[in-house]
């Protein structure tokens, strides 16, 4: 899944699990 960076609040991080 992908959700925003919280740190940065504007790049995207993609985790895939």
């Amino acid at each position: 899944f992908f959700f925003l960076d919280d740190l940065t609040g504007f790049e995207i991080t993609y985790l895939l699990e």
